[in-house]
Formats: C-alpha cells, sequence, structure tokens
C-alpha cells in the first residue's frame, strides 16, 4: 500500500523552504511537498499519525454531530412553545413567565419553515379559545425522520412528522403549502390572501396570535401592485445571487410588499396581536424577521435605503420604472398607522421572541460539557462573506493551539493577539476573549476542546456549480487551515475539524444540511492526481491512457481552490470519499440560522510529531473503506 505524506523533516524544512521562496505561502507548500514525496517506500514514513489521524476523523465527527444533535433539537418549534408558552385561566398567555391578557376569542396565523410545529403546539395549548387559524408553511417541511446518527433529532421528527399528519387534518387550522425553493410562489400569495382575508375580518373583541419563523418572507407574499409576484421573485434572487445579506434583501421586500414591514399589523388593527417569533437573523432584529409583518418602519430613510441596496449591487438601473416608482413612493395609510404606533412600536402588537441562535449554542455548551469537551460560546453574530469567516476562523484557531501549547504568558498576551489579527468578522466580545482563555489554559492532556459559534455568512455566486453557504465555508477553511499548518509548524500536533450546518437542515439547493472541512481535502486529491500520472506514464494501452487521461482531468477540475471558484462545493463534497464529510439531516423544521463549531485536540502519537510540518494519510483505502474520490465513467 502507497502511503502519500506531507511530512518534510524538521532537519531540512526550513532550508528547503527558504530555497524554494515558499515561506508563508500555503497553497503553493503543499504543491511542492506533494512533488517532492513520490516514493512508494520511505521508512521515515510515520505511518502511526496517519492510523491516529483516520481514528480521530471519526471520533472527532460522531462527538461533533452528537453535540449538533442537541443543538437543532433545542430549538425545535415544538420543544420552544411547549417550554416556554402556557394557558393561564383561559385569559393570559404566559410566555417565559409574563402573562399577556387575550380576549375571548383567539385567532392563529403562521408563516415559516417552523411554523407547523408551532401551530401543532399552540392549536392544543388554546384548545377552546382558538376559533380558526391558517399557517402558510413550506412544501413537505419534514419529508423524514433524521439519520440514525442524530438520536434525538430522529425521535423529534419522526414526532413532527405524526403531529403534522395531524395537523393537515386539524379542523380549526387551515394548513396551506408553498414558497417553492424558498422563494414566492402563487401558492404562497394565495395562502398571504386567505391570512390577509382572516385579518381584515378581526375586531377590538378578537386577539390574533401571529406564529413568525424564518422563511416566512417567501410565504408571506403578496406584491404592491402593478408589480406581480414573478416581477418580484427575479428581483430578490438577483439581489441573492449578487451577494445582498439576508438583512437588505428583507429591507427591499418589504418595500414591495403589501404585508410586510407592519403590514399585517395594519391589516389586523384594532384587534389585539401577539407574534411569537422564531428568529432566523444575526442579532435577533424583529421588525427583519420574515420581513417584520408585524413591526412598522421606523427609519426616516426607509425609502433610499432600499434604493440604495439596489445600487450597491448594480441592479437598481435595471429593475424597471415601475419598481423605481414603488420604493420611491410614500406608503399609503401612513396617517392611519401613526394612530397605531408609540415610541416606534405598534400599540395593539406584541412581539416576543422565543428562540434565536444562542438557545441552540447554549444548548450545544451543555451537550459538550457532558460529552467531557471544554467548550465556549464565541459568538452568535457571524455574518459577512464567506471568505473572510474562513480566513478569520482560521487565524483564530491558531491562537486557541497556542493556548493549548502553553505559548500565552497570559490573558492579555492572547487577548492582544487575536485583536490584532484580522477577525472582526466573527464578532467575538473581549470578554469572550478572556473566558476562551480561563477555560482552555487548563485543558488537560488527551481532552478536545469545541469552539462553538453561530450566525449566517453570505456567498457572492460566480459560478454555476452546486453548493451551499455552509459546504463553501467547510471547503474553504479547509485550504484556510492548510495555509495555516504550513506557515507555523507547531499547529501540526493539533487535529482540527470543522463543522458548519444550517439548522433547517438544507444548505442551498441541496441535500445537505453543511459539511465538515479539514486540512488534509486538496492534499489526498493531489497524491490521488500523482498516483494517475506514475500509472499514466507506465503504461502503452490506449484505453487505460484515455481511462486515466479522464480521470486526471476530474481531479484537477475537483481541486478545492477551483471548486470553489464555481461555487460547486457540494459536487466536491459528493465525489470526496463518498460523501462521507457530508452532513445531511433532513429538514429540520426548524430555522436558527447556522452553527460552526471548531474541534481541536492535541495529536497523541507515538511519532515524533515535533518533528514534522503536516499529516500523512493513505492514498489506497483498505478494504471495506472509501475511495478517496469516486469518478465518473469515461465519456
Amino acid at each position: 500500500m502507497r502511503l502519500f505524506c506531507l511530512f518534510a523533516w524538521k532537519s531540512v524544512t526550513d532550508k528547503l523552504l527558504k530555497q524554494h521562496n515558499l515561506v508563508g505561502k500555503g497553497q503553493n507548500y503543499s504543491n511542492w511537498v506533494g512533488e517532492r514525496v513520490k516514493s512508494r517506500s520511505d521508512s521515515r514514513v510515520p505511518t502511526m499519525l496517519a492510523t491516529s489521524d483516520a481514528k480521530m476523523t471519526g471520533e472527532a465527527k460522531r462527538e461533533v454531530l452528537r453535540v449538533f444533535d442537541r443543538a437543532v433539537t433545542s430549538v425545535l418549534p415544538g420543544v420552544l412553545i411547549n417550554t416556554k408558552v402556557k394557558l393561564v385561566d383561559c385569559a393570559f398567555l404566559l410566555i417565559d413567565g409574563v402573562r399577556y391578557p387575550i380576549t375571548k376569542h383567539v385567532y392563529v396565523v403562521g408563516f415559516g419553515k417552523a411554523v407547523a410545529g408551532m401551530a401543532y403546539a399552540m392549536e392544543r395549548i388554546l384548545d377552546d379559545k382558538l376559533v380558526r387559524g391558517i399557517v402558510s408553511v413550506p412544501r413537505q417541511p419534514y419529508r423524514k425522520s433524521a439519520p440514525p446518527e442524530f438520536e434525538d433529532l430522529r425521535e423529534m421528527t419522526e414526532k413532527q412528522l405524526q403531529e403534522l399528519q395531524m395537523l393537515k387534518r386539524s379542523r380549526k387550522i387551515e394548513y396551506l403549502e408553498g414558497g417553492s425553493g424558498n422563494q414566492p410562489d402563487d401558492d404562497s400569495v394565495a395562502s398571504t390572501k386567505k391570512i390577509v382575508a382572516l385579518a381584515e375580518g378581526l375586531g377590538r373583541k378578537d386577539t390574533l396570535v401571529v406564529l413568525i419563523s424564518g422563511g416566512g418572507s417567501a410565504l408571506l407574499s403578496l406584491p404592491k401592485k402593478p408589480l406581480t409576484s414573478a416581477g418580484k421573485r427575479d428581483l430578490c434572487m438577483r439581489l441573492q445571487n449578487a451577494g445582498a445579506s439576508i438583512t437588505e434583501l428583507n429591507h427591499v421586500r418589504k418595500r414591495l410588499s403589501v404585508v410586510k414591514a407592519g403590514g399585517l399589523a395594519r391589516i389586523a388593527y384594532p384587534a389585539k396581536v401577539i407574534a411569537l417569533v422564531l428568529s432566523d437573523i444575526v442579532r435577533d432584529p424583529i421588525e427583519f424577521i420574515a420581513s417584520g409583518p408585524t413591526c412598522p418602519f421606523v427609519s426616516d430613510s426607509a425609502v433610499n435605503d432600499a434604493i440604495e441596496i439596489l445600487k450597491k449591487y448594480n441592479i437598481y438601473d435595471g429593475v424597471g420604472k415601475e419598481v423605481q416608482e414603488l420604493l420611491s413612493s410614500t406608503d399609503e395609510g401612513t396617517l392611519k398607522e401613526e394612530a397605531m404606533i408609540e415610541d416606534g412600536k405598534f400599540k395593539h402588537v406584541t412581539n416576543i421572541l422565543i428562540g434565536n441562535n444562542l438557545v441552540a449554542l447554549k444548548a450545544a455548551e451543555e451537550a459538550s460539557r457532558r460529552f467531557d469537551l471544554a467548550s465556549v460560546i464565541l459568538s452568535n453574530t457571524v455574518e459577512g462573506d464567506v471568505k473572510e469567516v474562513s480566513y478569520a476562523y482560521a487565524k483564530f484557531t491558531r491562537s486557541v493551539c497556542h493556548i493549548l501549547e502553553r505559548n500565552f504568558c497570559n490573558k492579555l498576551e492572547f487577548v492582544d493577539e487575536v485583536l490584532q489579527k484580522n477577525v472582526g468578522v466573527l464578532d467575538i466580545a473581549v470578554e469572550k476573549l478572556g473566558e476562551t482563555f480561563d477555560r482552555l489554559v487548563e485543558v488537560a492532556k488527551g481532552k478536545s476542546a469545541l469552539l462553538l459559534f453561530g450566525g449566517e455568512p453570505t456567498v457572492t455566486v460566480q459560478g454555476d456549480g452546486k453548493g451551499g453557504r455552509n459546504q463553501e465555508l467547510a471547503l474553504r477553511f479547509s485550504l484556510d487551515w492548510l495555509s495555516e499548518i504550513s506557515k507555523d509548524p507547531v499547529l501540526i500536533n493539533y487535529f482540527v475539524l470543522f463543522l458548519s450546518v444550517g439548522t433547517d437542515g438544507q444548505d442551498g439547493p441541496t441535500d445537505a444540511a453543511g459539511a465538515f472541512g479539514e486540512p488534509a481535502f486538496r492534499p489526498k486529491m493531489m497524491s490521488v492526481r500523482q498516483d494517475l500520472l506514475e500509472r499514466k506514464d507506465l503504461t502503452l494501452d490506449p484505453d487505460i491512457l484515455k481511462s486515466l487521461k479522464y480521470k486526471i482531468e476530474q481531479i484537477e477540475r475537483m481541486l478545492p481552490e477551483r471548486v470553489l471558484k464555481r461555487n460547486d462545493s457540494n459536487t466536491f463534497y459528493s465525489k470526496f470519499v463518498n460523501g462521507k464529510y457530508l452532513v445531511r439531516t433532513g429538514l429540520t423544521g426548524t430555522n436558527v440560522m447556522d452553527l460552526n463549531f471548531i474541534y481541536v485536540r492535541k495529536r497523541e502519537c507515538e511519532c515524533n510529531v515535533q518533528r514534522a510540518t503536516f499529516v500523512c494519510d493513505y492514498l489506497q483505502p483498505k478494504i471495506g473503506e472509501d475511495p478517496i474520490f469516486v469518478f465518473d465513467k469515461v465519456a
């Protein structure tokens, strides 16, 4: 069995790096080592580390997925509603310990990926108080139970499937599906018209409970005339593909909608409105979640803001005259709205946040400690371009490894180093940096650390590939961490595994929720390429040559850096080790953005890792193992 190894012995490493001008150039360094190590029988290769890493990867993936399992289960809609909401004396809703009076007749409307579970729970809580309800949900909000490795989620999704069938048969709540591909469609517009009709019929003696979650913007959609649904959908897709954040996207949606930006609350006036909100946006701005149907526009610059967003992404000039006029006009009914508003809020509306990304992170932290992982929540407000986020994660992880290496004299030295690095996109508070140092400086030998982050980065789509922001982030981290290792040999002492997953279970237009990232991806691909090149040089058979050339072309096309240029991360992960680094949960029925976990553990290996500059791995898998790359058949 041939071993591929990116080991360069310490005695020659520094000299050779300088000789080939490769200091600090991670990508060139990995290419250079790949060309240098060609021997099929190098007795110096420390095979123990390869075996150790393979075992460690499996263990780490299982541990991290168990933590994610607990995290996402904690924010399932039914769990949140049943935990936080109670009916008291048929006259109050007790929500997080606070009493909210309700009228005799209660109605429920909802829209979003998590609303089916919320509605089922609310129907049972309200019981006879509920008169009627309508929910607008995605088609098949969860099609099947989660895979076996997600024990808690599997149990809960099986329960959700049963509850979904009962909700569909409800005599009080009308269940409507729409919003194909997380975009408004004719069905979601029809559902919205029904919700509007219900709200229009309410009076002072009625209470409207509004259930709101991520995905609600696509499921509560009624464009202002003369704009059509197709026209609005096209504009939003162009903005999204240009790299606009969810906040920017929703801001533009508001200006073009009858029901967004407080529209639903205005329609329901003078009925009492209680909105229960599950946040899918960084920092939980309720006015932006599902485009704020129960929150008024309080910004004097709202008109100009929407126009400036379109100009920022070079879209405004091409949107058409009718859209430009809608964006520049003042909302009808502004004077009427003034009578409803006090201190920037609707007088008749109470908005309550019942769940968010931080709830999931706290559950992850609790689970981590239960599994004997030293964990710390660093930030739940990560946003920005995935390139910057990945770079920042790699830089921060490097500093964390030096904590574990005991290379900082004190906490202030660590904090100062991190603040000097370009990691602002992670939005880590200074006190969190101090907490990280205190938590990790005493980590016992052999114990793993788990860094917990949450948020929602964005991807600027430049290629025509298939992928999602979580898969792209994980793949980018694999390259960025490889680069850090090439610049800092101390990092070879540490096994690092990155996980990025969407809590809704769907990452872009793929069947994956996210993926793992580790630095060995590119070296493994290069090892396969090198083996194919050597086999090509040794054969004269034209059919074999054709097959080998085709495989070499596939490998070169699927190198991570080339995949990322095409935004084709899902294709890479599907073919790499038979998809074993993909995370597939199925649709979870909730959405509190993304979770990013960084697993760090000091290596335990009989070989002398102090003399090494990277990790070796087997080129050919053992019998029964998955191949490193799954090739397409020769065309």
